[in-house]
């Protein structure tokens, strides 16, 4: 997880590099995912007894933002969400409940419907990729790695209070589809997973602009 917290801060500081030099205008801040909502997984395990099993799932994090269009009069804006998320799946007929952490990057590509000197309503799909790993509650000898895709629309709504601060609300409705890999330490036993996951989730963030204004 520390690997992942490094890969996350190196490519922060890549993408202001990349934007602050070609744009000089960018927002920059924080996200909070509260998981105010959740959402429902099909999980398969294979291994010589495969087993297929639905879950309900919760996303809750926190990450860094960029958008290089915040409050300028431009109709596309791009957003990228760099965070930390605990990814919990519990519940059905399987008792497991699955104890996980992921490092999580969302590429949304906005276009604006509405937008102000005060207000900017924006639509978009959104692309995430997520590297996973956790743990069976109550299981401490078996790990479980997984590398997951995700896509989905987004709407956001971007509230401009005066020349810097950005209160910021993302709302979306997302399908990932997760692979990767189940291991017992003790016995030396390995097994497969994939996971599909439907979920809708609202972000919250906090931005400062920095020569972004109408």
């Amino acid at each position: 997880m520390k690997r992942f917290i490094v890969i996350q801060l190196v490519s922060l500081l890549l993408a202001v590099i990349f934007f602050t030099s070609s744009a000089m205008a960018i927002g920059l801040g924080f996200y909070l995912n509260p998981g105010i909502f959740g959402g429902e997984a099909d999980w398969t395990r294979e291994d010589p007894i495969s087993s297929d099993f639905k879950k309900d799932t919760e996303h809750t994090g926190y990450g860094f933002v960029l958008d290089t269009a915040v409050a300028k009069n431009k109709l596309f804006n791009y957003r990228l969400n760099l965070g930390m998320e605990e990814f919990t799946s519990k519940g059905g007929a399987n008792p497991a409940e699955y104890e996980l952490d992921s490092f999580v990057i969302d590429n949304t590509f906005g276009f604006a419907v509405f937008k102000n000197k005060l207000v900017r309503l924006w639509v978009g799909p959104q692309i995430r990729l997520s590297f996973t790993s956790g743990k069976i509650k109550n299981l401490n000898d078996f790990d479980i790695s997984l590398f997951g895709f995700g896509i989905g629309p987004v709407f956001g709504a971007n509230f401009n209070l005066g020349k810097v601060f950005t209160p910021a609300v993302t709302i979306g409705y997302r399908y990932t589809g997760y692979a990767g890999t189940g291991e017992d330490k003790i016995s030396n036993y390995e097994c497969d997973y994939t996971i599909s996951e439907t979920a809708l989730f609202v972000n919250i963030a906090l931005l400062f602009r920095i020569g972004d204004m109408y």
